[in-house]
């Protein structure tokens, strides 16, 4: 993502539009080209007839009343159908190299080290959810195996692509996956695909839409702004699949690592949280930060037996049972 971050600057939006068949109708008041959607999610059922579509000039990001919006990235990866890599080395062409002084360079790079963070927030993608339907399966093995219930794979939207598709150079592997659909303030911002079965070690088991917010957003917070009872924060979505199923309200940090951002909205949960890590290296890592950013604003409980792998990826043993913090729930790894 940052060497798209690098060139993004420099690419001619008119060369661009061109490329991907857009035609402006004209441009607004705020610098954007409105127009047709190219409709790459086939999300139109009768084509955009009005112009429903538009391409912010200045800030180098998309949007569509119908489809969603996104960076031109994530736009080119749709309209291509390919992967990060070769999506970046197709829109390298419509760049040029600018003439800049050696202050002016230093100020830009200046520029995107402060603000880099800043822009990924405000362009925040979002989708139109009907793009789920395609891949609404509740009959999957993998949901019973990780005790998610069929109430907790429909609250979620949760489904299976058959045909998940992964790029590398020259490789191409397909193959079924998972779809884990995320949403933020009521609206979709992307979703993970866990791969299920073997695959090349190019493929790693989770990947993300483009332009996913991983820092700046907690997987399940929309279920969970209500909740009386103390939340309790995991490193993985599935694991949080799993706690829902039980009725024990849960967000996920979408791994070992927990940003600035995501610690600052956890200070809301004044109920209290009751953190839940992986027993390894990284969960103890995890578990530290958190304690030590939260203690002094929330109350801060631990589990009392750590799993020795994400709950949600492990399939049940009866049994054995753990319990989390303050709830009776057993939880078998």
């Amino acid at each position: 993502m940052s060497e798209y971050f690098d060139l993004v600057k420099n690419i001619d939006i008119d060369e661009f539009e061109n490329a991907i068949g857009f035609e402006p109708m004209d441009t607004n008041t705020r610098g954007e080209d409105y127009g047709h959607c190219p409709d790459p999610w086939n999300l139109h059922k009768h084509g955009d007839r009005t112009g429903k579509f538009a391409i912010n000039r200045d800030k180098k990001v998309y949007n569509c009343f119908v489809c969603g919006g996104g960076n031109l990235l994530s736009l080119t990866m749709a309209i291509r159908d390919c992967d990060e890599r070769d999506a970046i080395e197709w829109l390298r062409q419509f760049t040029s190299k600018s003439n800049q002084t050696d202050e002016s360079f230093i100020d830009e790079i200046n520029r995107l080290l402060t603000d880099k963070k800043t822009t990924e927030q405000e362009t925040l993608p979002w989708f139109n959810d009907n793009v789920l339907t395609q891949w609404v399966n509740q009959d999957n093995p993998w949901f019973v195996e990780r005790g998610i219930s069929d109430e907790v794979v429909s609250r979620y939207r949760l489904g299976i692509n058959y045909e998940t598709k992964r790029t590398n150079q020259d490789q191409e592997f397909i193959s079924e996956s998972i779809v884990l659909p995320h949403f933020w303030n009521g609206r979709l911002v992307g979703w993970q695909n866990r791969w299920l079965g073997d695959r090349p070690k190019w493929v790693p088991k989770y990947t993300n839409t483009n332009d996913f917010p991983k820092r700046t957003t907690l997987f399940g917070w929309d279920h969970v702004l209500d909740a009386d009872n103390p939340i309790v924060i995991v490193e993985s979505v599935p694991t949080v699949l799993y706690l829902a199923s039980l009725n024990i309200p849960a967000v996920a940090t979408f791994g070992a690592t927990v940003s600035k951002e995501q610690m600052k909205m956890l200070r809301g949960c004044q109920q209290g949280i009751v953190l839940a890590q992986d027993n390894d290296q990284a969960g103890d890592k995890w578990r530290g930060d958190l304690v030590s950013y939260l203690d002094r604003y929330i109350p801060v409980m631990e589990m009392e037996i750590a799993w020795e792998d994400d709950i949600g990826e492990t399939r049940m043993v009866k049994n054995s049972e753990v319990t989390i913090g303050l709830y009776n729930h057993p939880i078998y790894v």
